[in-house]
């Protein structure tokens, strides 16, 4: 009978784990960005932060889901539009042929095995865009990701691409990011 009792307990401790290692489904709003410095990306003459520079970005979610061992991470971000279609040049060649970027919409980024237990860091990489045609994405994979107070808040850096006063920059970008939901 103790023998069974240590074996049920022992089963309980092993759901415990894998229901902790399954249970994250966590979806984040974006509060702010800071940048190196500020950029004129919209061509008003002034600069200012990101978000007033680009609109759409406030739209910008992640939602980091465990399934299994691996932690995925979904990242929507605002990128450029050019004639009401999704980039189809990379920032490079967009500069050189001189298309007009003054919109942006909302787009998956898919990351996958960065987060896994928790504290411990891998190596990040992509999963295939979610969209089927080949546009061409701007968004760089994040240099860092950090779960904060209880993983109630969420700073991405990462180092972006825009065209700006006729040049491409490429800013460091600071997201911070505050829990929605939590499953």
């Amino acid at each position: 009978m103790a023998a069974i009792s240590s074996l049920a307990l022992i089963g309980c401790k092993e759901v415990g784990r894998n229901e902790e290692i399954l249970k994250r489904d966590n979806i984040y709003l974006l509060d702010s960005i800071v940048t190196d410095q500020d950029y004129d990306v919209n061509k008003d003459g002034i600069s200012e932060n990101l978000i007033k520079e680009i609109p759409d970005v406030k739209r910008s979610v992640v939602q980091i889901k465990d399934i299994d061992d691996i932690t995925y991470i979904n990242i929507l971000w605002a990128e450029p539009i050019i004639d009401n279609k999704l980039l189809i040049h990379t920032i490079e060649e967009s500069y050189e042929k001189k298309y007009d970027i003054s919109t942006y919409n909302i787009v998956q980024n898919q990351f996958y095995e960065y987060l896994v237990n928790k504290n411990r860091e891998k190596l990040i990489n992509l999963t295939q865009r979610l969209s089927t045609d080949n546009h061409v994405y701007t968004y760089s994979k994040p240099t860092s990701i950090n779960l904060e107070n209880n993983e109630k808040q969420l700073v991405i850096v990462s180092n972006q691409k825009f065209i700006v006063n006729n040049q491409i920059v490429f800013p460091m970008v600071k997201s911070y990011y505050t829990i929605k939901s939590s499953k």
